[in-house]
């Protein structure tokens, strides 16, 4: 497992249960996948094809979840 921790200020967003070819932002982070849904700790999960942006970087994986942690977004990923 990775993980990637990027800073951003503002908190994450609140998703709903599931989205199904979904885009999140988190900040100035995008979250692109098949599928994205947010656990009742407010962690969001994203699943297939996964793709993470920000600024001018491109991380692409199978799998991620994402939490705000100390005013830093963590994606721990899979792939």
């Amino acid at each position: 497992m990775h993980r990637l921790a990027i800073v951003a200020t503002t908190s994450l967003l609140a998703l709903g249960s599931t989205a199904l070819a979904a885009n999140s932002q988190f900040g100035s982070v995008k979250i692109k996948a098949d599928t994205i849904k947010v656990d009742s700790k407010n962690l969001t999960h994203a699943s297939g094809n996964v793709v993470v942006l920000s600024g001018k970087a491109t991380i692409k994986m199978d799998k991620a979840s994402i939490s705000k942690k100390d005013g830093k977004i963590v994606i721990e990923a899979e792939h």
